[in-house]
């Protein structure tokens, strides 16, 4: 099964798609906002691996590699190659989108700051945090490069949870939800997730403006 590409200029409710995103956001910062998002999907991702029915990445075509004897006390990792050219590697401590033309980016959980490598594959499976390459944390607001990694990755995240709700149902996610809601962690309700990476990818599109024409002046 392949993922529906995700279309940036999809019109279906884009207005409101914004105004509730924005609502979600409520008092918090962009930033705080985007950390708690990703980090709920992290979250989702490892329960769609458990999902009633089977594995749900495997359903989708990732590819997973469990770990060597030397790192047993770590997860396996999940590979999904989209292209020749494109892949996306998910773990439970971040999430890393390499793209041939561009090289890679890496979202750290608990941390929205893009870090940036030339790479756009990873020389050995990233079993922790330390098994990753030397990344930069700031991309040149005049080159695309940095700017559509990090936009492709948030635009297939979106498309992911479409899919994962139209196929697995919108209760199956939220009850996942429910179980991440801890009385303490803003959560984003099922219904409202695609609308909120939306937003992220709308707020970044628009920060990335605003840096080009600050470096142009």
């Amino acid at each position: 099964m392949t993922f529906r590409p995700y279309e940036a200029n999809q019109s279906e409710a884009v207005d409101t798609a914004v105004k509730v995103a924005e609502s979600l956001q409520g008092g918090r910062s962009f930033r705080s906002f985007a950390e708690h998002l990703l980090s709920q999907q992290i979250w989702c991702w490892g329960q769609d691996i458990m999902h009633p029915d089977g594995n749900w990445l495997l359903e989708q075509g990732f590819q997973r590699e469990r770990p060597p004897v030397n790192r047993k006390k770590c997860s396996s990792v999940y590979t999904l190659r989209l292209s020749e050219d494109r892949c996306v590697i998910l773990r439970g401590f971040g999430v890393f989108w390499g793209d041939k033309r561009f090289g890679g980016v890496f979202l750290r959980r608990f941390e929205f700051q893009p870090l940036y490598s030339a790479a756009s594959s990873l020389e050995c499976p990233p079993w922790s945090e330390e098994d990753m390459p030397e990344f930069s944390a700031t991309a040149n607001p005049r080159d695309l490069a940095g700017q559509t990694l990090l936009l492709d990755l948030i635009g297939w995240v979106r498309s992911y949870e479409e899919q994962a709700i139209d196929q697995l149902g919108i209760e199956y996610r939220q009850a996942v939800l429910n179980k991440w809601d801890n009385g303490r962690r803003p959560i984003v309700p099922a219904a409202d997730v695609t609308a909120a990476w939306q937003h992220v990818s709308d707020s970044l599109t628009s920060e990335f403006a605003k840096s080009k024409s600050a470096a142009s002046a």
